[in-house]
């Protein structure tokens, strides 16, 4: 059974976590390069850094092997981790790895020395999905939970959450221009809206011609917008 899947940013590599293992796939010529070991018994995420020289394999166990798969060579290891990883990413210059664990931990490295730069205590009941926003400035982070979390990966502090109203989220990806989140949640997407201005509001009451819904107002509004009937109906009805 697979478990996880990546593709190098350069488009020539697939890696695919199969259990104990790790295969790397040849795109071009279709061909296997080659399998790494994952870390304890079982590979739970894995990411390459975006100049696709290193792959950095998540799974059950506190340590991090960073791998260079051109070589199939193993370059580092990150410790520090208390309980398996579950969740990485590398921010969009691959200056900084952030890695999550089942504890609810994530921890940010210093990709060229292997050091840590900080932690966050980022939900209870662990780490299972992160992901950088396309400059690098907010770091996305879930796991069991209802609650998504955007952090100022430099301040490490809390810049926004919204609640996703399921269980458990599965998967983060932001959108090229960097103003909306996807969420992965129970078998299907959310997409929420980042960084919204202020007119948003006037604007979505415009095309609706008349006040929102509660549900309306929690698809279209940012998260941390409260409720409020505002809207008034053409011809001041």
């Amino acid at each position: 059974m697979i478990d996880v899947i990546a593709f190098s940013p350069d488009g020539s590599m697939l890696a695919v976590g199969d259990g104990s293992s790790i295969q790397l796939w040849n795109l071009r010529t279709r061909r296997l390069i080659g399998a790494l070991k994952a870390p304890g018994s079982s590979a739970y995420a894995l990411a390459f850094s975006p100049d696709s020289s290193i792959l950095a394999v998540g799974g059950q166990s506190e340590t991090v092997p960073l791998w260079n798969p051109a070589t199939l060579r193993q370059v580092g290891e990150l410790s520090g981790h208390v309980d398996s990883v579950h969740a990485m990413a590398f921010n969009p210059t691959g200056t900084v790895l952030a890695t999550g664990d089942a504890r609810g931990t994530v921890r940010l490295w210093n990709a060229a020395t292997r050091r840590p730069q900080g932690e966050l205590n980022a939900h209870s009941n662990g780490v299972f999905a992160l992901a950088f926003s396309p400059d690098g400035s907010i770091l996305a982070s879930a796991g069991w939970g209802k609650v998504v979390r955007l952090w100022d990966p430099v301040t490490r502090g809390l810049v926004q959450e919204f609640n996703t109203q399921h269980d458990s989220v599965s998967g983060l990806a932001f959108a090229p221009e960097g103003t909306m989140l996807a969420v992965g949640v129970d078998g299907e997407a959310q997409l929420w809206q980042l960084n919204v201005p202020g007119d948003l509001v006037r604007a979505v009451c415009g095309v609706a011609g008349r006040s929102l819904t509660r549900r309306e107002w929690q698809l279209y509004l940012p998260p941390n917008e409260p409720y409020r009937s505002i809207c008034t109906v053409s011809g001041g009805r």
